[in-house]
């Protein structure tokens, strides 16, 4: 029941703040038109005049889905002279929630926020309540995927498992999750709380050939199913053998790397998990062989609000997170990778994002949004089972 009822509020709380785009409609704060300022366009565009203008606003907010904004707010300050608040670990219901508040009271208090969810984003910009922005010097070195809106950062989600208990991986097939020595066994984020999970879940039907083909492979015959294709199928056999449920991917983690375990599960979590595995003490490993996918590519957008309260240097932080030394704390370390082809990041066992795409399910955010009500209604009916 209170999952029911945190998904109704959720999306509640994305339908206020689009109503615009089903209404007609706008927000008090909407109804003049943004007025592009000329150093932000690709033809007028002049770095120079946009750190000037971004200097003349004050302090920045900044709210992020991740804790190390913080390391690249104070890098960010030393280089402009700029402060910056910026506060971590805002998930997008969170995000979206304050953003709705602020927009229904005509006063946005954050220059630029982070969101996963491209589809609620498409309709964010549609609505007039935020916009995507693209720096025009940088924009050549970004893969048009990655723009319109802007992507500042790629995650792969893994499926990890505990190499203290497990000497190689206990799965080399995706199938085998959905088998009865796995049940209950399988740690996931709650789709209605990290919704990447519905992405990811999508994504598999997105790829329901490969699926189909992977099954052949493992079990040596077709498979024959009922569903509307392999990949149906495999979400369907997935929510019936007891997933574990969590609130966020750290939890993930630990419930796998935790040691001491002579059986752990195994599960999907964020490669940025690796860099808290020494601290905690965790026990995390993944491989890069596991067929047909090894997990999703997860992209996470940096979005300006229409009223952000300082327009300039809300666009000069987005240059500066797409810049080598503003994605430091995030392709510095093992599990980050930034659009810019020029960023590199850490090193890692598969290599730079262009190899990384060809082991992940790349999701289709018109499908996943097509697809949630029927994911949503058979996870929750299989969740109470």
């Amino acid at each position: 029941m209170k999952t029911s009822i945190a998904l109704f509020t959720f999306f509640l709380m994305v339908f206020c703040l689009t109503a615009p785009v089903f209404s007609g409609g706008a927000p008090a704060q909407q109804k003049s038109a943004v007025v592009e300022n000329s150093v932000w366009t690709a033809e007028g565009y002049d770095y120079d005049k946009l750190v000037e203008a971004a200097k003349q606003e004050g302090t920045l907010t900044v709210r992020w889905h991740s804790g190390r904004a913080p390391d690249s707010a104070k890098a960010f300050e030393a280089v402009y002279g700029i402060k910056v608040v910026a506060t971590g670990r805002f998930d997008d219901a969170e995000n979206v929630e304050l953003l709705r508040r602020e927009t229904e009271a005509n006063n946005v208090q954050v220059d630029v926020l982070t969101l996963d969810d491209k589809t609620l984003i498409n309709d964010f910009i549609r609505s007039g309540t935020v916009v995507s922005w693209t720096p025009p010097d940088l924009a050549p070195r970004i893969s048009d995927e990655s723009k319109n809106p802007q992507i500042y950062l790629y995650q792969p989600v893994v499926l990890g498992y505990n190499p203290d208990a497990y000497k190689t991986s206990p799965v080399t097939n995706l199938w085998e999750l959905t088998e009865e020595k796995w049940r209950g066994k399988v740690a996931i984020c709650d789709p209605n709380i990290q919704t990447y999970m519905w992405h990811l879940f999508s994504g598999v039907i997105d790829k329901a050939d490969d699926f189909a083909k992977a099954y052949q492979d493992y079990y040596g015959k077709p498979l024959v199913t009922q569903e509307k294709n392999a990949g149906w199928e495999w979400v369907i056999r997935m929510f019936k053998n007891n997933m574990l449920s969590t609130q966020h991917d750290t939890e993930v983690a630990k419930a796998i790397g935790s040691p001491g375990q002579r059986n752990p599960p195994v599960g999907f979590f964020t490669m940025t998990r690796f860099r808290d595995a020494q601290e905690q003490n965790l026990n995390l490993a993944f491989d890069s062989n596991v067929k047909p996918y090894i997990g999703l590519a997860l992209p996470t957008h940096a979005i300006i609000p229409a009223k952000a309260p300082h327009p300039n240097a809300a666009r000069l932080w987005v240059r500066w997170i797409l810049t080598q030394e503003g994605h430091k704390p995030w392709s510095g370390v093992i599990g980050g990778f930034s659009p810019n082809i020029d960023v590199k990041p850490a090193d890692n066992p598969v290599g730079g994002w262009d190899q990384w795409v060809k082991k992940l399910i790349i999701y289709d955010a018109d499908n996943s949004t097509r697809n949630r009500q029927e994911l949503t209604d058979l996870y929750l009916i299989n969740r109470q089972k």
